[in-house]
């Protein structure tokens, strides 16, 4: 069921007590502001048109998200948990000017599917992410990579030109076409994963500056490190001195935990061991100039009530809209 409400209300997240749990999809169009519930993304994706924002409230969405439009999708932070894959699927070879994707959680997999421009994924907590299409100047801003060697940062020779930026990492892995295609800055990273298929050795080839890596299982000779701090390899080897490296430091005593992406040194521990960036931040997801944080940091609702008034036929909606 659609509902039409105010322009003013285009941040209306709203939720009451029965669907809370279920969150909402709210489609900013236009001037025109539609409401739907939580399983008819498709319903919301087919009205949007190019510039279009559709946003999510607190809650769990069921379906994939076949986005074919150049649009943005914002959640409302960690609570917002999409449970179907989004697959970036834009015909023509657009080149996107706006952030597609911005602070909520993907269960599964992002994908990209057709070629693109320009593609900004920010604030967002994913499982993995696969890029099937030319996905050319693309940015990865704050963002969470849950998924394991099965399923997760999965590079290809698609990439070209992609930044990755105070963001975690638990499995990188693929085969970019050379180090200068990708690029880590202020990352925590905690396996990469280079591996023999049977037919092709899949090196993960990337240029990390102000990382902070835990093992890797095979030399990289082809990649380039500056500023990185390393703990040995897991085949016990630092296969680091092999590589291309400049200012690096590799302690057994510096350690990304265990089956984690944190650090367990904190900001001082770090700033103490010398572990400065080129930006003259410390090394990792704290450094850099936007620090790691899944937190939106667009208009959301803090407060909202809904009444009805059923001798007008009015759905009133009174709202406070704050940002962070």
């Amino acid at each position: 069921m659609r509902k039409k409400l105010m322009a003013l209300a285009c941040f209306a997240l709203v939720s009451t007590a029965a669907n809370a749990q279920f969150g909402q999809i709210v489609l900013q169009h236009q001037g025109a502001v539609s409401v739907y519930e939580n399983n008819k993304i498709d319903d919301a994706l087919t009205k949007a048109v190019d510039g279009d924002t559709i946003y999510l409230s607190e809650g769990t969405f069921s379906g994939d998200m076949n986005i074919t439009k150049k649009i943005s999708v914002i959640g409302a932070g960690i609570n917002t948990v999409w449970g179907g894959n989004v697959n970036i699927d834009i015909p023509g070879s657009p080149t996107l000017t706006a952030r597609l994707l911005d602070a909520f959680t993907i269960s599964n997999t992002i994908t990209v599917v057709q070629p693109c421009k320009g593609l900004n994924i920010r604030k967002c907590q994913f499982n993995s992410i696969v890029f099937n299409a030319l996905t050319e100047n693309a940015t990865i801003d704050r963002c969470y990579s849950r998924g394991n060697e099965n399923s997760g940062f999965n590079l290809s020779e698609n990439v070209k030109s992609l930044y990755v930026m105070n963001s975690k990492i638990w499995c990188l892995q693929g085969d970019a076409a050379a180090a200068g295609d990708v690029n880590f800055m202020n990352c925590n990273i905690y396996y990469i994963n280079n591996y023999w298929t049977g037919s092709k050795y899949r090196a993960v080839l990337a240029s990390y500056t102000n990382c902070i890596i835990r093992t890797w299982d095979t030399n990289t000779s082809s990649s380039f490190y500056t500023n990185t701090v390393f703990r040995n390899c897991l085949c016990g080897r630092n296969y680091y001195t092999y590589s291309n490296n400049a200012n690096c430091w590799n302690y057994n005593n510096t350690d990304i935990l265990s089956n984690s992406t944190e650090c367990s040194l904190s900001d001082a521990d770090l700033k103490t061991k010398g572990y400065i960036g080129t930006d003259g931040t410390v090394v990792g997801i704290t450094g850099g100039a936007a620090p790691y944080s899944l937190v939106p940091t667009v208009p959301r609702v803090t407060e909202h009530t809904i009444t009805v008034d059923t001798e007008k036929k009015e759905l009133n909606v009174n709202i406070k809209v704050t940002t962070n």
